[in-house]
């Protein structure tokens, strides 16, 4: 190496498109966009698989733009189920009060998502919590 430094390219964990393929289950394209990406049903057994972010991304975005359905992500949240997010949930759940699960999985959220920033921003009696 010169020196330079190289990025690791951020990956997502294989538990975040887990809600994703729920609520495109019935969508034989999205399976194929899935495979066209090497997940598989192996992949999609194995917890730990990660997917690369810009990947992962696109294939979401093309799923949008495919569907229509702008409210796939919102979808996607919706059919979350207790034990997805393994021992961030864990974590979360066993925090005394909602400002402690906020800021734990503020914390601890790049387990699932290497990309992602999250902030608790508190001042006075307002809060914003933001995800990035």
């Amino acid at each position: 190496m010169t020196g330079q430094r190289t990025a690791r390219e951020c990956s997502v964990s294989i538990r975040l498109l887990w809600l994703y393929a729920r609520v495109g289950s019935a969508d034989p394209e999205l399976l194929v966009t899935f495979a066209s990406l090497g997940i598989g049903p192996r992949e999609f057994t194995d917890p730990d698989t990660r997917i690369p972010h810009r990947a992962a991304m696109a294939l979401l975005q093309a799923q949008v733009e495919r569907t229509g359905d702008r409210s796939l992500g919102l979808r996607a949240g919706s059919s979350f189920e207790h034990g997805d997010f393994d021992v961030l949930e864990s974590a979360a759940r066993s925090c005394a009060n909602l400002r402690e699960a906020i800021r734990c999985i503020s914390r601890y959220a790049c387990l699932l998502n290497d990309a992602c920033e999250i902030t608790l921003s508190e001042e006075g009696d307002r809060s914003v919590w933001t995800f990035r």
